[in-house]
């Protein structure tokens, strides 16, 4: 087998696993929601949100995308759901982020 076919059955081979944390994690999260309330719930919550967030980026850069287009197309659709995100709405989340994204990036150059 070349080189080739043994980096491009890796990346498959990544990609299906990716998926499958994805997966497994959005699970998790959801099963959280049906328990009780306490630290350790908080904590399964943080953690699926951050590992769904992560395997998101890893899985965009396995199929050929840098971070910064994800970053790119984030921004896009935020601007858009600021328009008519029933969220940003009733509870104004998306200014939220948007604001907490701008003073992340300020932060990291600064």
């Amino acid at each position: 087998m070349a080189l080739n076919d043994i980096n491009i059955t890796k990346n498959i081979k990544t990609i299906e696993r990716l998926k499958s944390e994805i997966l497994t994690n959005t699970a998790e999260l959801f099963s959280s929601f049906s328990k009780e309330k306490n630290l350790h719930s908080q904590e399964v919550v943080l953690s699926a949100v951050s590992n769904i967030i992560i395997d998101s980026y890893l899985l965009a850069k396995r199929m050929g995308f840098d971070f910064s287009q994800v970053d790119s197309k984030i921004d896009s659709k935020l601007s858009l759901e600021l328009k008519s995100n029933e969220v940003e709405k009733d509870f104004g989340d998306i200014s939220c982020f948007i604001e907490y994204l701008q003073d992340s990036s300020a932060r990291r150059e600064g």
